[in-house]
């Protein structure tokens, strides 16, 4: 028996007795047999195809697209600084780095300041001392901030002492001296103390609050020191006569031509001696009596 399905060609051997019979059917022209090749090369190209896809040959599809940079850090320089004085000035600068750690300049900052009363800072990142104190300058640029410590401590540049020059005209004369004590730009230190000292304790003192003295006629410095800076004032003691004790304050004399002397000492207004100072003698009546340069009536 022939079986020709398919193309194919079977052959049976009959089972019946007798001599075996071989029977070979004629060869069939299917239409699949012609077809068989192209079938077979189709398949193959397929399998090749997807097999290269599998490799990873010719992937038409897109890479995604990287992320845009965006500010992800943000750097203030210096990252702490210290004013010493009022209206004194620091440059901040802020450095942005995006996802990747890489540097985006021109990147958008806006500036702020924790405490406009001790600092105020511009778009540009300028800081300006406004008070004693600190604050916080913060840069942002997007979500990302960055900041700075400032600390405004004002330090003393020059002290000024009132009154700059001094007349004491009596021994034991006092002045109070004040002072201001200024920073760098002109500013006074509220509170800030001074120490007071003298260049010639024989002719006057100064006690600790500025308080001067007159010791002896002469010329001295009065200092006042606030940290390394300092002021002073010149003081002069110069005795000035307020009256002229005369000794004997009463004369009674008991015959004509009786003599008697005198003696004149010139006081200050507080009663000290002038040492050495000169004296004129002069006489109301001179028919009554007469005096002489030395005091001699």
């Amino acid at each position: 028996m022939s079986d020709s399905r398919n193309g194919r060609i079977r052959t049976r051997t009959s089972s019946l007795p007798g001599p075996t019979v071989t029977t070979v059917p004629p060869a069939v022209d299917s239409p699949y047999r012609a077809r068989l090749p192209k079938l077979r090369q189709a398949c193959t190209l397929l399998a090749c195809i997807a097999l290269f896809h599998a490799c990873g040959g010719d992937d038409t599809t897109e890479p995604p697209l990287p992320d845009p940079p965006r500010p992800t850090t943000v750097a203030v320089s210096p990252g702490t600084a210290q004013l010493s004085a009022l209206g004194a000035t620091v440059q901040l600068t802020a450095e942005v780095r995006d996802q990747n750690g890489q540097a985006m300049a021109g990147a958008a900052v806006a500036w702020s300041s924790g405490s406009d009363t001790v600092a105020t800072v511009d778009g540009s990142g300028l800081v300006t001392a406004g008070r004693n104190g600190t604050v916080t300058i913060t840069a942002t640029a997007g979500s990302a901030t960055g900041s700075a410590a400032v600390t405004v401590a004002q330090v003393a540049s020059a002290v000024a002492v009132t009154p700059e020059t001094v007349e004491l005209t009596a021994l034991g004369a006092t002045v109070q001296l004040s002072t201001v004590v200024l920073d760098e730009n002109g500013h006074e230190l509220v509170g800030a103390g001074v120490a007071w000292s003298n260049a010639d304790p024989s002719v006057a003192t100064v006690d600790d609050a500025g308080l001067v003295t007159a010791v002896a006629n002469g010329t001295t410095t009065v200092t006042a020191t606030s940290g390394s800076a300092s002021g002073s004032a010149a003081v002069t003691v110069s005795q000035v006569a307020s009256r002229v004790a005369v000794t004997p304050a009463t004369v009674e004399l008991t015959a004509l031509g009786a003599t008697v002397q005198l003696s004149a000492e010139v006081l200050d207004e507080q009663g000290n001696a002038l040492e050495g100072a000169a004296v004129a003698w002069s006489n109301a009546d001179p028919s009554v009596a007469t005096v002489d340069g030395a005091g001699l009536v």
